[in-house]
């Protein structure tokens, strides 16, 4: 009986050491990991740690996308409209125009007023622009002038928004 209770109690605690390294690996491989994570996070990627950055970050990635696309996508609907390379260029015309002229008025804007506004407003309206060209693509009813004015507005915010976001 003597034997029975030894051998039971020598595999209780081989069962105990067994745990404990296997709860120790485990905290091992968790601080690891947060170290690696924390060593990541401290070099370039730092300033992702932080929310407000993140979603900033993530807002501006999903906005220069969709101003990239349009800048590849009207000459392409002012092509479609009218076959001709003339009036493709011209819809993209106004873009240039717009950040040209006004860059130097926006600069002078971004210095005076508060910036998160301005850049918000720098990619609201452009939003705006590409929702109303998405809807009139839509409904058939685009024209080369609207397409030069929507580039346009697109390039005044981008004239005001650039200033604000390097301020």
């Amino acid at each position: 009986m003597r034997r029975s209770l030894t051998s039971s109690s020598s595999k209780s605690t081989r069962h105990s050491l067994r745990l404990f390294e296997l709860e120790s690996t485990v905290r091992q491989l968790a601080i690891g990991r947060n170290v690696a994570r924390m060593a990541f996070m401290s070099g370039t990627f730092a300033a992702l740690q932080h929310r407000d950055y993140r979603m900033l970050w993530s807002g501006s990635v999903l906005a220069t996308t969709a101003f990239m696309m349009s800048f590849m996508l009207i000459p392409s609907v002012a092509f479609e409209i009218t076959g001709s390379n003339a009036s493709a260029g011209f819809a993209q015309m106004g873009s240039g125009i717009g950040m040209f002229v006004v860059s130097p008025i926006g600069g002078v804007i971004a210095d005076r007023l508060r910036k998160k506004p301005l850049v918000l407003a720098g990619q609201a309206v452009p939003a705006l622009v590409i929702l109303s060209t998405g809807i009139l693509i839509l409904t058939d009813t685009i024209t080369i002038p609207f397409l030069t004015i929507a580039t346009l507005i697109m390039g005044l915010g981008f004239a005001f928004m650039g200033p604000a976001r390097q301020a």
